[in-house]
């Protein structure tokens, strides 16, 4: 977003945050951005493939910042024809009242190394 638009990255994602991109930021920035993903899932793929005794992968689980991008997990299932999901480390853990679960759940994918951090000494 800031390389495209020319601006800072503190800008872009203030813009991005508050809902208010451009409006050709889908076809300019968001489209052509999921098809490198795929590509990237792709060759990761092929070397996985060409370097492993397995012969298929059967799931693939998105974290991550993009992981949240409406539509990318159905776009990459059904191009790679391989079941694709959100990553939610806190999907089994319980919240006090006052927590604001729609952003917890928004921000999920985001938060695995952080989960898993915090799950290291825990035993």
């Amino acid at each position: 977003i800031a390389e495209h638009y020319h601006m800072n990255l503190e800008q872009a994602i203030a813009l991005k945050n508050q809902g208010k991109l451009p409006e050709d930021y889908e076809s300019a920035v968001l489209e052509p951005f999921k098809d490198m993903i795929l590509l990237q899932i792709k060759r990761t793929l092929q070397f996985f493939y060409s370097t492993s005794q397995h012969g298929f992968v059967d799931h693939i689980l998105l974290a991550g910042g993009m992981a949240r991008q409406s539509g990318l997990a159905a776009l990459i299932q059904e191009q790679l024809g391989v079941t694709t999901t959100v990553a939610n480390p806190l999907s089994h853990m319980s919240f006090g009242k006052k927590v604001n679960l729609d952003v917890i759940n928004s921000d999920a994918p985001t938060l695995m190394v952080a989960c898993g951090l915090a799950l290291r000494h825990v035993e």
